[in-house]
């Protein structure tokens, strides 16, 4: 028992001392701030709409007319297909045309190409930039093509023709690129074209003929158009027409365009020749005129240039003298008997 007391004695002062120790530091510690606890807001679904990519429509050429036969090679393919109207010609594709036969693409209404017989190309590239226009790369493998193109300077387009490495460029023109024998040859029939190889660089402009020799590597003298160019030129105009009104009915379903009614002109346009007219003669002086009543009058003429001259007074010339007579022998008169003179009266 008396353990048991010793150790109460000794258990309850320290205790009691570790409470108050306890007491002591809970008081020390400082007082909590109380802050602003944040309302927990419930999430909502944003949704954020990410930007479509503007693709640009993909360009490319169309058949419009055939005559013969034309094969088309798509890119990727070596097996030649035969060529359809209405066909779609994209970037890589092959063309060839054989004997007697030609084809004609259009781009737009405006932008026209003509494969004639022989010929082999490629459309190297076909692409729109960003001011809605495009570029268009050719490449003539063998034989003639021939381009109308539409004015290109406000689109800021390009429109080329390689031939050989000669690349032909414009900027809206109608020209024919030949790629035969060795030889690169341009004929501009309206606008300008520039021939580039390398270093070596040639404007061709309207109704000039340019050749860049592939063996001798430098152009030849340049020279104007002949007739049968001209003819060829003209023979073309008249199938573009003819091709461009079979896209028109094409692009519309089948059903040709109504006719574009014409406003009469307000008055005939037509060219006044400029006639020189030599200048006018003095007029000539006006003569007094006798009139029957004896009074002089001046005679007047409303056309001084075929007014004839009224008859001159008749002036007093002295009488001519008779002309003498030759003498000629006559028989010997008789003596005249002389008369006595007359006396005169006397009143």
């Amino acid at each position: 028992m008396k353990k048991l007391i010793w150790l109460l004695v000794l258990i309850v002062p320290i205790s009691l001392s570790c409470k108050k120790k306890s007491a002591e530091v809970e008081m020390k510690l400082p007082t909590p701030i109380p802050t602003s606890t944040p309302i927990a807001l419930s999430p909502t679904a944003v949704t954020t709409e990410e930007p479509t990519p503007t693709t640009t429509p993909s360009l490319q050429y169309s058949i419009e007319d055939i005559k013969g036969t034309a094969l088309i090679i798509p890119a990727g393919s070596t097996i030649p297909e035969t060529a359809e109207e209405g066909e779609a010609v994209e970037t890589g594709d092959n063309l060839l045309t054989k004997e007697d036969s030609e084809i004609t693409l259009a781009l737009n209404d405006n932008t026209l190409i003509h494969i004639p017989a022989d010929s082999q190309i490629r459309v190297v590239d076909l692409s729109p930039n960003t001011i809605h226009g495009f570029s268009s790369r050719i490449e003539l493998i063998l034989g003639n093509i021939l381009s109308e193109v539409e004015k290109l300077n406000e689109s800021k387009s390009s429109f080329e023709i390689e031939a050989g490495g000669v690349v032909c460029g414009v900027r809206g023109t109608a020209f024919e690129v030949q790629n035969r024998d060795g030889n690169v040859s341009t004929s501009t029939y309206h606008g300008v074209v520039v021939m580039k190889k390398g270093a070596h660089i040639q404007t061709v402009r309207t109704n000039d003929h340019s050749t860049f020799s592939l063996k001798q590597t430098h152009f030849l003298p340049q020279r104007s158009l002949t007739l049968a160019e001209k003819k060829r030129y003209k023979v073309w105009q008249k199938t573009k027409t003819a091709v461009q009104q079979k896209r028109a009915i094409r692009m519309n379903n089948g059903v040709p365009p109504a006719p574009v009614k014409k406003t009469p002109p307000l008055m005939n346009k037509r060219p006044t020749k400029i006639v020189k007219h030599k200048p006018l003669a003095k007029p000539r002086p006006f003569h007094a005129a006798i009139t029957p009543g004896g009074k002089n009058k001046k005679a007047v003429n409303s056309r001084p240039l075929k007014q004839k001259q009224a008859p001159a007074r008749i002036q007093s010339r002295p009488a001519a003298k008779p002309m003498a007579r030759p003498k000629t022998a006559t028989k010997p008169s008789k003596p005249s008997i002389k008369q006595p003179p007359k006396k005169k009266k006397k009143n």
